[in-house]
């Protein structure tokens, strides 16, 4: 997150919903990042989706390739910094950090 970005979360009234794109993650080592379990994998051709976590702690992550990933496995992922977007949870509004 950016510090633009933090500043505007701080100044949100509600809750804040952190947001990235599946392709702009990457696998990052243990103790890094943010560590969600493997909830399913979609295999679709030579790409890997994940649905991580659950509930309002879940995101999405895809890989080209499949590297083993299973069922209730414990992943370390972070999402590029320049891919992190934040919104408004009540409007869905994007926060912009001016």
């Amino acid at each position: 997150m950016s510090p633009e970005q933090a500043a505007a979360a701080g100044r949100a009234k509600g809750e804040v919903v952190f947001g990235f794109r599946p392709k702009q993650a990457a696998l990052v080592g243990e103790g890094q990042g943010m560590a969600m379990k493997v909830s399913f994998v979609e295999r679709i051709g030579s790409r890997t989706i994940l649905h991580l976590g659950e509930g309002a702690a879940s995101a999405k992550t895809a890989f080209e390739n499949d590297a083993g990933f299973e069922f209730g496995r414990a992943l370390n992922f972070a999402p590029h910094p320049s891919a992190v977007r934040l919104f408004d949870a009540a409007s869905g509004a994007a926060l912009r950090g001016h």
